[in-house]
């Protein structure tokens, strides 16, 4: 069983909402259609069982693609949309590119002057 629905280009609408489980009478733009195939396209799920301890085996295609060997430091994060697993270089990675360009430092500042500014007026 997939754990994530796989969409063919050519699918009609009606049968790419089914596989993303929102009814017919929900408007799905054309643009988020073309994301979401764009972006499950190079994804490759696989079934995993969770043991009696609380523990699934990572399969091997996976471990392979992204070169975890045993004993590798990885990290779960629990979102809404489910379980997310990599390693911890590719978590640094992955921050670093979602934080380039910004200031920290700067929006630290401006969001300590406008609490201050709330609780002066």
């Amino acid at each position: 069983m997939a754990l994530l629905p796989t969409l063919r280009s050519r699918q009609k609408p009606q049968k790419i909402q089914k596989k993303l489980g929102v009814g017919t009478n929900v408007y799905i733009p054309t643009i988020i259609l073309k994301w979401y195939y764009r972006a499950m396209s190079n994804n490759v799920s696989h079934s995993v069982a969770l043991g009696d301890r609380g523990r699934f085996v990572i399969p091997i295609e996976v471990r392979d693609r992204h070169g975890w060997d045993t004993g590798a430091s990885l990290i779960a994060v629990d979102t809404d949309a489910g379980l997310l697993v990599m390693s911890t270089d590719e978590a640094l990675t992955w921050l670093q590119s979602r934080l380039e360009g910004r200031d920290l430092v700067a929006e630290l500042l401006a969001e300590r002057r406008a609490e201050v500014e709330r609780e002066n007026a």
